[in-house]
């Protein structure tokens, strides 16, 4: 199976967090089985709904962004890697012994962000907080670069 699906990392999803079948993690997330089934196969032409992400996720254990596009951490707070997911000797992805808490409704963009939130250190942290806030620092910064 490519290691570059969706269907290949919720696959590995269900392994580290010991879900045994698809009518188990139909039970446990509120999608139903035979969607899961569908994207596990890749049957679907278009990807699964966000919504539908964001359950399978949090009843898995793993980081939206990371069960969508293979990018950040497959754990919440986990080691970060690009690209792939990869289930090789080494590879970052951890056992989930039980899933994580997460954010019931959360748009694509917002998981995007949470995950690259997480993924940076305490000072890039602070950096996007301020940002955020929309800090006389940063705005100076912003508009220093647009002079450039």
């Amino acid at each position: 199976m490519d290691t570059n699906t969706i269907g290949w990392r919720l696959d590995k999803a269900m392994q580290d967090a010991r879900i045994k079948s698809q009518s188990e993690l139909a039970r446990q997330s509120g999608v139903p089985q035979p969607t899961i089934n569908r994207i596990l196969n890749g049957e679907s032409k278009r990807g699964p709904e966000t919504a539908t992400l964001v359950a399978l996720a949090k009843a898995t254990g793993v980081e939206f962004l990371w069960l969508l596009e293979g990018r950040g951490s497959q754990k919440p707070g986990g080691p970060v890697h690009g690209g792939q997911a990869s289930s090789e000797e080494g590879s970052p992805l951890r056992v989930v012994e039980r899933p994580a808490p997460t954010l019931q409704w959360i748009t694509a963009q917002e998981a995007e962000l949470l995950s690259e939130f997480r993924a940076t250190k305490e000072a890039g942290k602070k950096f996007i907080l301020d940002a955020a806030r929309g800090s006389d620092k940063v705005k100076a910064l912003v508009t220093a670069r647009d002079k450039l």
